[in-house]
């Protein structure tokens, strides 16, 4: 598990923080996840499923036109597969 809930509100408001920086100054951004050190399982993979769907469905950060698209569809950093 990634204990993405663990500190969630300060999380989501270092999210809309940066949201609001971007669209203020015309800076791009998007959402990176860091999984280095975790087993690329299930458990991992439900929890970014998750989380993701969570920001994108409660928060409506893929809204912003600040946030970076690759061919139309945001786009999602997941950093750290593979290293431990």
């Amino acid at each position: 598990s990634l204990h993405i809930d663990n500190n969630r509100n300060w999380k989501t408001i270092v999210l809309q923080n940066v949201k609001s920086a971007a669209e203020a100054t015309g800076r791009a951004f998007a959402v990176s996840y860091n999984i280095a050190g975790k087993t690329l399982d299930d458990d991992v993979l439900d929890d970014l499923k998750a989380d993701w769907i969570k920001i994108v469905d409660e928060e409506h950060i893929t809204e912003s036109d600040r946030y970076i698209r690759q061919d139309g569809k945001p786009v999602l950093r997941i950093f750290g597969i593979g290293f431990k």
